[in-house]
């Protein structure tokens, strides 16, 4: 082990693999992530602090130290995922990957694998994705441009009254189309997200790795003039460094307030909530899954059960290796024997949610 894995080792995340499993590698990287960028922030924290106390000639030191600090903290991340997507198996997922579950089409043989895959035409997801989507999300982003424009009409607007009336042109009410502004940036890009994952399910792309690419394009491209473009047009049109200042910092506080309620506090509420909830009536049903061991087969199965508020479903065609039971989120599968080659699954197998194990079972 090397120093830098020393240093970072307690900042991975102790239930990333249950996580992958459960939500797949997109969300337990996420976390993963956050562990590291968190511990590596210590030491430009304490460096800060320090910088605090210290006089106004340490300020270029301190610029330096981030510069190498975020080439250093690049090249480390960078190995660590190359280390995880070795050991999960997506380091080498290309265009011949197995279709994902949502991917849609005609039953045929493919020409390249010679398996019974759905077929989809190529040319029919290029022109759903240049004809149909990329023209939505520049609108999106024109759209997001004038709110922008309107958020600074506001502002000045505000400033010229309370000039005319000989007041003073500072202080919260003349932020307060700031502050709004950056509450609804948060609100575009969270309907903004719903909408690109709406348009990518849509192009009907045929491997989760073309799906997760074309969707993390169109979030980038909008996401930058919404987040960004305030900043970028205060500081080369408008030239009012103390107006970026302001901007700068009631964006970041507003934003940060708002993921903290989301990543901390939203999730306890809502488990505080379920607790309290008593659901005495079971749900049944069954469903030929047709596999489970592809990459986010078993996320799929455990959102639609939570959809649908299942609470015993018997699944066919899980095509697991051996057997025994798996936990799938708040759901417990028994299943029997398989093969080894995944082509071969047992009939009946059970879906239960754990929360109605006693009652089933009495």
């Amino acid at each position: 082990m090397d120093i830098s894995d020393a240093i970072l080792t307690h900042s991975s995340c102790a239930y990333a693999e249950e996580i992958r499993l459960y939500f797949g590698e997109a969300v337990a990287l996420y976390f993963t992530f956050l562990g590291y960028y968190t511990t590596a922030l210590l030491v430009p924290m304490v460096l800060g602090f320090l910088q605090l106390v210290l006089s106004t000639e340490s300020i270029a030191f301190f610029c330096v130290f981030n510069v190498l600090w975020v080439t250093v903290f690049l090249e480390v991340w960078k190995r660590k995922c190359s280390e995880l997507a070795f050991t999960w198996g997506t380091i080498g997922m290309t265009s011949l990957d197995e279709p994902r579950p949502n991917y849609r089409g005609t039953m045929g043989i493919d020409k390249v694998t010679g398996r019974y895959q759905p077929q989809f035409p190529r040319w029919k997801t290029n022109a759903r994705l240049y004809c149909v989507s990329l023209p939505i999300v520049l609108l999106c982003m024109v759209a997001a441009f004038f709110v922008m424009l309107a958020s600074f009409w506001a502002e000045e607007l505000i400033i010229n009254m309370r000039k005319e009336q000989g007041l003073d042109s500072s202080g919260v009410i003349v932020l307060l189309p700031s502050i709004v502004y950056s509450a609804l940036v948060f609100i575009l890009n969270l309907y903004y997200r719903m909408l690109a994952t709406w348009l990518t399910e849509w192009e009907n792309h045929r491997t989760q790795s073309q799906f997760d690419r074309h969707r993390v394009t169109k979030l980038v491209l909008f996401e930058f003039v919404n987040n960004f473009m305030s900043l970028f047009y205060i500081a080369f049109y408008i030239q009012d460094m103390e107006m970026l200042k302001y901007q700068l910092t009631v964006m970041l506080i507003i934003f940060q307030a708002i993921n903290n309620f989301q990543e901390a506090i939203l999730p306890l509420l809502i488990k505080l909530y379920s607790k309290r909830q008593r659901n005495k009536v079971l749900r049944f049903g069954t469903w030929n899954v047709t596999s489970l061991y592809r990459t986010g087969g078993v996320t799929l199965v455990a959102k639609e059960l939570a959809r649908y508020r299942i609470d015993f479903v018997e699944v066919q065609e899980v095509r697991l290796d051996g057997n025994g039971i798996s936990q799938i989120g708040d759901y417990l599968l028994y299943y029997g024997e398989g093969n080894n080659n995944h082509q071969i699954g047992t009939g009946l197998n059970t879906v239960l949610k754990r929360s109605k194990y006693n009652s089933v079972h009495k």
